[in-house]
This record gives C-alpha cells, sequence and structure tokens, in this order.
C-alpha cells in the first residue's frame, strides 16, 4: 500500500486527536459510513454517509518535526474535506482555526517552506484526491503545483508539504498537508477578509455577491466591444488568467 510506506527521508508528522465519537459513531461520527440515520447520498454514492456531511468537530492539531519535536499545537475544527475521494478508506480533512479556541482565529507557524511569510486560518491533510483511482499515489496534484510555482510563472498555486498522519494515534500514511483552495487563502496569500471579496466554487457564491463575475461574464460575451476589455483588466487579472489557460 503506497499510502502507508514511510519513505526513508524523515518527514514532519501531523497529529489529530479528538474523542472517538466525533469519528466513528454511527450517528455523528464524521470519519465513517454512519447508520443512515444523519448522512447525506453524493459524491458516488447512493447511500447515506456520515463522511458526505459538512461536519465540525473540535479536536487538538499537533504538527511535528522528524525528530519528534513538537512545533506547534493548537485547537482547531475538523472537517472532511473533497468530493468522490471522501469514499476512500482515509479521508481529506480540513483543519480550521476559531477564535473560540482561546481566541485564536489563524495559524501562527509556517507550514510550508515555499511560502514562509503566508498567515493561514485552515489547512488541509489531503489523501492524494483522484490520483489514488488512477495511479495508486498521492503526489501527481502536489507534484505539478510545485513545478508550476518552482518555475516562476505568474499562477497561483497551493503550496505542499509531506507529512506523516495520525489520527488519534492511528498511522495513515503519508499524505499531503496543502494549502486550502478557497477564500481563507485569499486572505492567507494576499490580505483579503471575507468583506472584501467575492468567492465562489463552481459558481456557488461561498462569500459576498455575484455582481462582478456576472459582469466578467457579459463582457467576455462582448469582448470586441469598445471599451469591454479595459474595464475586464479592472477585474480580472489577465496576465495570471492567461497563463492559466
Amino acid at each position: 500500500d503506497i499510502g502507508l510506506g514511510i519513505p526513508a527521508e524523515p518527514l514532519f508528522r501531523s497529529s489529530i486527536v479528538g474523542h472517538k465519537d466525533y469519528f466513528t459513531d454511527p450517528k455523528t461520527g464524521i470519519d465513517c459510513d454512519g447508520d443512515g440515520t444523519n448522512g447525506k447520498t453524493g459524491n458516488g454514492q447512493n447511500q447515506p454517509r456520515n463522511y458526505n456531511m459538512d461536519w465540525d468537530r473540535p479536536v487538538n492539531f499537533s504538527y511535528l518535526s522528524p525528530e519528534g519535536e513538537m512545533l506547534f499545537n493548537q485547537d482547531v475544527n475538523i472537517s472532511v474535506s473533497g468530493g468522490y475521494t471522501r469514499a476512500q478508506k482515509y479521508r481529506s480533512f480540513k483543519l480550521k482555526s476559531n477564535k473560540v479556541f482561546d481566541g485564536q482565529n489563524s495559524f501562527d507557524f509556517s507550514f510550508f517552506q515555499q511560502k514562509p511569510y503566508i498567515r493561514n486560518k485552515a489547512v488541509l491533510v489531503r489523501n492524494g484526491g483522484n490520483d489514488v483511482w488512477t495511479h495508486n499515489a498521492r503526489f501527481l496534484d502536489p507534484a505539478l503545483q510545485t513545478i508550476i510555482q518552482r518555475s516562476g510563472l505568474d499562477v497561483d498555486v497551493q503550496a505542499y508539504q509531506p507529512v506523516i498522519e495520525y489520527v488519534n494515534g492511528q498511522l495513515r500514511g503519508v499524505l499531503n498537508l496543502r494549502e486550502v483552495n478557497n477564500d481563507k487563502y485569499a486572505y492567507a496569500n494576499w490580505g483579503y477578509d471575507d468583506e472584501e471579496l467575492d468567492a465562489f466554487e463552481n459558481l456557488n457564491m461561498k462569500n459576498g455577491t455575484d455582481s462582478v463575475i456576472k459582469r466578467i461574464f457579459e463582457l467576455g460575451q462582448n469582448i470586441n466591444d469598445e471599451g469591454a476589455y479595459e474595464e475586464l483588466k479592472t477585474m480580472l487579472d489577465i496576465d495570471e488568467y492567461t497563463n492559466y489557460m
């Protein structure tokens, strides 16, 4: 099982500790199929699954050096992350700071060597996404994003750090510690707070309003009109968008 293989080079360790019922209780546990009472269908599942719910549970998150030194420790909220990959044996988790835990609404630690300057409000412990189904591996997506990042190409990417993952002392193998790719990414990398940001995922609004994105679509459909391109440049980073395409 490549997901459980521990490489020769020592890695950082991520440890999540919480009440076992938060993970395995058939009615309220986030990391199990559940008994159908409170779960929901979707993500390729025809039966209700607990892991499809966007439930938060309080846990403790520790980050340790390869030598076992405690580098970071904070109480956080945890939820399951991802789509179809929620059905994998080891699910992706989102770890979220919250001011209800000692007033700490961000992580005062640099998890990513590529971006030592950012201040994360949340991080992902990712199971490798769909690369597990395709190649029985966990590193295709972070490898591609790291190549883009090191190339100097002007495109935003998620920073990456492989970690040995434990949940309540159980080894879950080598997973990917990643930046989140939502509105919290904009805060960490560019300093935008929620009230300054329109954020959407698959055209579903996560924050703000959709007036600007609708205007971008309108301008794109009429790009040859006088002044359309100049207006579009005030709403969109044209160079980065071109590089992304």
